[in-house]
């Protein structure tokens, strides 16, 4: 897999804060297709979507029914919405973001899927209108088209993310699928600790966030649920730090992923990172601590 990382730096992870929240606000949409042609379940995952490798990489909803059949998604290195039918390069229709609005987005996609026989002549997608922490009148702003190479960065962010978390799985084989959720905008799995799967069951979520009111850069993540009381030791990392306010999760900024260079370099931080932060969230949950390094 190594060989497949695409360097990251081209632009400055500090710099991807207006993009993230652009396709953050755009996200909502193929989300929202989920939320109603998708069979519900009770984690939601229902309106979440996965990173697909096809055209420099699309997050594409689950298939909603149809003859095709039919996912929606956010394509972001092009800034487009799209529909596609059958294998994820067959776009059946795309919607160009910059200088329109959430609601034409929401407006065109609504179109698409009526045409598609997937939602009746006076139905519509709901409108999530999800907090983005981007200011007020945020739903009425136009998407920028302004920093391509900003798009295109962020689109090499999470096609990093899905290589790498296929290999968190490939080690973990009670691992859930690799999803991107909505609200949160990250590319994650959940390693179950206990079987039920209930909320106080525990877990450790590890992913990549691209960016949210904790960090304003992309970052790693791996965190133990339930969040273990604050006195509990937590093994030390070599690359990363622990985050402690508010929640708990070892952390490795996009800052610290590309200070390692190349390809391999930034490959090699974050692997070992992930090892060591999913080791040390297990400890962390079983409420002991070995003599502080990692087994293995």
């Amino acid at each position: 897999m190594r060989h497949q990382w695409f360097v990251l730096g081209t632009v400055p992870p500090t710099d991807l804060v207006k993009t993230r929240l652009q396709l953050h606000r755009a996200v909502q949409v193929p989300a929202a297709v989920g939320e109603v042609l998708v069979p519900p379940r009770p984690d939601h995952s229902h309106s979440s979507l996965s990173w697909v490798v096809a055209d420099s990489g699309m997050l594409l909803s689950e298939a909603a029914g149809g003859a095709g059949p039919v996912r929606a998604g956010l394509w972001p290195g092009a800034q487009r919405l799209v529909v596609v039918r059958g294998e994820p390069s067959e776009v059946a229709a795309e919607f160009r973001l910059p200088g329109e609005t959430i609601e034409a987005a929401y407006t065109w996609m609504d179109g698409v899927l009526r045409k598609e026989g997937l939602l009746d002549a006076d139905a519509s997608l709901p409108r999530l209108g999800l907090d983005l922490g981007d200011g007020p009148g945020a739903g009425d702003r136009r998407f920028e088209g302004t920093a391509p190479d900003a798009f295109e960065e962020l689109a090499r962010w999470f096609g990093n993310a899905a290589l790498t978390l296929a290999g968190v799985r490939e080690a973990h084989v009670e691992a859930s699928a690799v999803r991107c959720w909505p609200h949160h905008f990250d590319l994650a799995v959940t390693i179950p600790i206990d079987a039920g799967g209930g909320d106080e069951e525990r877990s450790i979520g590890v992913g990549m966030a691209p960016g949210d009111g904790s960090y304003a850069e992309p970052y790693w993540y791996a965190t133990p649920w339930p969040y273990p009381p604050s006195e509990t030791p937590l093994r030390p990392l070599d690359a990363g730090a622990w985050h402690i306010e508010g929640w708990t999760g070892a952390v490795l900024t996009g800052s610290e992923v590309v200070a390692a260079g190349s390809a391999g370099g930034q490959w090699t931080v974050v692997e070992r990172f992930l090892e060591q932060a999913i080791a040390g969230s297990r400890a962390a949950l079983e409420g002991s601590q070995s003599d502080g390094r990692m087994d293995g």
